[in-house]
């Protein structure tokens, strides 16, 4: 999530965020991390260690290299913007100027409340398409974005389909596809195993003369052959609802 939304990296995989964030310049002059070598974590200090790749501690130190570069480019880049004058030209120096300067941030400790790290800190990505879905893990902030996503209309190209039982069970997602491969360009995602949910990036008029969502959910009920009995736009699919563990249920 925070490699995404930097708007810094193409790939946003561990390997290749760590990589970029250890040796592109934007990055490796703005914070020093050692190993603490004194006290004897010495296993990945020297050369050689792309071989550790996949090893659990390994990949755990490289996420934490990447967190902390992201959240200080993020700190410095956002107080280079806010020292910018008109048309983007920095601004001429000023005595009476006390605000802090990108420079004051760099090597110093990384801020886990700015708002670039509060907006996508504890968020899961759930795909990587780009289509930033993602969830929060913190119940309250997943609420309401969640209430923004709905009123904002995010999911206005999804809908939810639901089929006859072992329909669709054993298929695979291009098995699936296929099954409404001239209606339009969509991606597919697994939901339950009588259902799934389509996201279209553009609907063949061919197929629904009228190119909506609503219109595409009632052409496929009434196909027999696809065997879907419910067809509903995102925000009628049915909800997630989290097992009871703070209030005494079961």
């Amino acid at each position: 999530m925070l490699a995404y939304n930097s708007k810094v990296f193409f790939k946003t995989g561990l390997g290749d965020v760590y990589e970029k964030c250890t040796n592109d310049a934007k990055f490796v002059h703005n914070v020093k991390c050692k190993f603490d070598v004194k006290n004897g974590f010495t296993n990945y200090d020297g050369t050689g260690l792309l071989s550790h790749y996949h090893e659990a501690a390994y990949d755990a130190q490289m996420t934490a290299m990447a967190y902390i570069h992201i959240l200080k480019f993020k700190e410095i880049e956002f107080l280079r913007n806010m020292n910018r004058g008109k048309g983007g030209k920095q601004k001429k120096p000023d005595a009476n100027d006390l605000a802090e300067k990108p420079e004051d941030k760099k090597n110093k400790p990384v801020s886990e409340l700015s708002h670039f790290a509060n907006t996508w800190c504890n968020a899961l990505m759930m795909d990587h398409y780009g289509s930033n879905r993602y969830y929060h893990f913190d119940p309250f902030k997943y609420k309401l974005d969640f209430d923004n996503r709905q009123t904002d209309g995010f999911f206005a190209h999804t809908c939810h389909l639901t089929f006859e039982d072992k329909v669709i069970e054993n298929l695979t997602a291009g098995a699936i596809s296929s099954l409404f491969e001239s209606y339009g360009d969509f991606y597919v995602y697994r939901d339950t195993e009588n259902s799934i949910y389509l996201e279209f990036f553009l609907i063949d008029k061919k197929a629904v003369p009228e190119g909506t969502l609503l219109a595409f959910c009632k052409t496929v009920l009434e196909n027999p052959e696809l065997k879907v009995i419910a067809a509903v736009e995102h925000e009628n699919a049915p909800k997630f609802v989290a097992h009871s563990n703070f209030d005494g249920g079961h």
